[in-house]
């Protein structure tokens, strides 16, 4: 038969016993805890702690975000302050993961980040820091080999969320009046170094890629001061874009993507009779989402210069052929005359975000006739 004994009956040789190894215990357990003046503090073996550079104003990219106060290539306007931010006061401004080489497999997110935005040679960079947790399952002989994913900009996302329904939704209004920064994604493959304690550092620049378009509408200088523009609005176009580019799955760095087979626009939902922001008595801008504008459904702008209304097509001209609103593309349309009630000289173009020039566009002449 078992023998209970009740605690009060515990002799003091027995109560003093315990207490010495107890304090034996805790002892050990503080000094092992607490390093010396010289002893660095390590992760565990499964903990990693990467550093990287996201670049956001270099001209030799042709798909990213990029912008410089001092311009580097003749008559370029390569986007203003706005449209290169990164929101670094809301915890959602700046997310990354690390996914798998296939880009399937959500790995960890990258947490207890510290982001600092610099100026390097005349250019804004934001150097990130993070910790993430690993599973030792994907390591080998101590490293990653993963694709990291950075989200700027967007709502919160996590790592069940499925990339190809990641959208934001369109309010014309908060990008007219700028109190929502620019929707961006980028991608980089890369090898990790998890080795205990290691800061791993991943080479070169992470770029990224605009989710929305900007179209912008202005007098050439040669007639700004004969005519106003008065008003700017497109008949149709999304209110919802998706996140990610058409391709995000193969691409292993967001520069190798092809400017015309990134489109990926969100066609669930369209709004229409969408005026522009007004800039100035000469231009008139506007930031919107991808459009199929190929199709049934082809959007058109119209413009008031003089009180009588034109009709602008996104399309080649010369060509008479429609084009997409794509993803970090600049639209521009430039007025160069008006001749009759119907007729209005154009000088059109359509090119990266970051090269957008005052010359004729890649794909036709540049001018022409866009009748009413």
């Amino acid at each position: 038969m078992p023998i209970f004994h009740d605690k009060t009956t515990l002799n003091c040789s027995m109560k003093n016993r315990l207490y010495i190894i107890f304090i034996g215990i805790f002892c050990g357990l503080f000094s092992s805890c607490r390093p010396t003046v010289d002893e660095e503090i390590l992760l565990p073996s499964d903990n990693i702690r990467i550093t990287f550079t996201l670049a956001l104003d270099e001209l030799s990219s042709a798909t990213r975000a990029s912008w410089n106060s001092n311009e580097t290539s003749n008559d370029a306007s390569i986007g203003n302050e706005y449209e290169n931010q990164i929101d670094l006061t809301d915890d959602n401004g700046l997310q990354v993961f690390i996914y798998s080489t296939d880009g399937q497999i959500c790995l960890s997110e990258v947490r207890d980040k510290n982001v600092v935005r610099l100026d390097e040679n005349g250019r804004t960079i934001y150097q990130f820091t993070g910790d993430a947790l690993i599973d030792s399952r994907y390591i080998q002989n101590s490293s990653l080999n993963c694709r990291l994913m950075v989200f700027a900009n967007c709502d919160k996302i996590d790592s069940n969320s499925a990339l190809a329904e990641l959208y934001y939704q369109f309010d014309a209004n908060t990008f007219s009046n700028q109190s929502k920064y620019i929707p961006m994604w980028g991608v980089k493959q890369c090898t990790l170094n998890l080795s205990k304690g290691d800061l791993s550092m991943v080479d070169g620049y992470i770029y990224l890629l605009r989710s929305i378009s900007k179209i912008e509408v202005k007098l050439d200088s040669n007639i700004a001061d004969q005519f106003d523009l008065n008003n700017v609005s497109i008949s149709d176009y999304n209110i919802k874009s998706n996140i990610l580019p058409n391709g995000y799955a193969a691409t292993t760095a967001t520069e190798a993507m092809d400017m015309q087979s990134i489109f990926n626009p969100n066609t669930t939902s369209k709004g229409s009779n969408l005026n522009f922001t007004k800039v100035s008595n000469d231009e008139y801008c506007i930031y919107l989402p991808e459009y199929q504008n190929v199709g049934a459904d082809a959007a058109t702008m119209t413009i008031r210069i003089a009180n009588n209304e034109y009709s602008l097509e996104f399309k080649d001209y010369d060509n008479n052929a429609p084009f997409n609103i794509v993803r970090n593309h600049c639209y521009q349309y430039i007025i160069t005359g008006v001749s009759t009630k119907e007729n209005v000289l154009l000088l059109y173009q359509s090119i990266p975000w970051e090269d957008v020039k005052n010359k004729d566009l890649t794909f036709g002449n540049g001018d022409g006739n866009a009748m009413n």
